[in-house]
């Protein structure tokens, strides 16, 4: 009885700290792919300024419909949300080399790559932090916040500088699979996590017409959110 009340006490932690090597590798791997892309598009394709800033721009679109990634991540099993998103960009990042490795690597496949993998950053960005309350018992969720919010800043401090390093030790198209490494660990590390029963997220209703109407209530609440907090507008 004593074994089993302390597994029950780890469980939060286990599962905090799972959450956080997820969170920790996928963001490595994100700020080396900020990097290597187009530094690969310079490179081997021989972009040019306007096709390189390209890039940056479509992987950064998708945050313009957060709050609809948001009402979807708030409606969803959030774990599988994460899961996937993180799948999902190992899937396209591997899609680079092997293109090049067949010779059909395109810039349009890059801003298609980038733009797809810009949508899933926005799921895991807004999923990961929606995510956490389910696993963490409230008293704890300011120190888990930190801790989490701690890994991000260094993570995007230290990651172009890791990214330099890799790319001149590798070259860009082999250090995107640095990134299929990281997101094939972070979907791992997610799908091992166990929410505690009485923390898991409830689904509301499977009514349709009352779900959709909060579903665009809730959008629209969140573009007001960002049109009101000046920073963010």
């Amino acid at each position: 009885m004593i074994r089993s009340s302390r597994a029950r006490a780890d469980n939060p932690r286990r599962n905090l700290n799972r959450l956080w090597f997820a969170q920790s590798t996928s963001l490595v791997g994100l700020q080396t792919g900020s990097v290597a892309v187009p530094l690969l598009a310079v490179d081997v394709l021989h972009a040019d300024a306007s096709q390189v800033a390209l890039i940056g721009t479509v992987s950064s679109l998708p945050w313009l419909i957060a709050p609809v990634i948001g009402t979807i991540a708030d409606r969803a099993n959030r774990k599988r949300l994460l899961v996937v998103s993180h799948l999902g960009r190992a899937l396209l990042w591997l899609t680079i080399p092997a293109a090049y490795l067949v010779g059909v690597l395109t810039m349009q496949q890059l801003w298609l790559i980038s733009t797809m993998i810009g949508v899933l950053s926005v799921v895991f960005g807004v999923g990961c932090r929606t995510f956490l309350p389910t696993i963490v018992p409230e008293a704890e969720l300011g120190s888990a916040n930190g801790k989490m919010g701690g890994t991000d800043a260094t993570a995007r401090a230290a990651g172009p500088a890791l990214a330099g390093y890799l790319i001149q030790l590798m070259g860009a198209v082999w250090t995107i699979l640095i990134q299929t490494v990281t997101s094939l660990l972070a979907g791992v590390s997610t799908a091992t996590i166990r929410p505690e029963p009485g923390l898991q997220f409830r689904s509301r209703p499977d009514q349709r017409s009352t779900r959709l109407a909060e579903w665009w209530r809730s959008i629209v609440d969140g573009f007001r959110c960002i049109y009101r907090i000046k920073p963010l507008r």
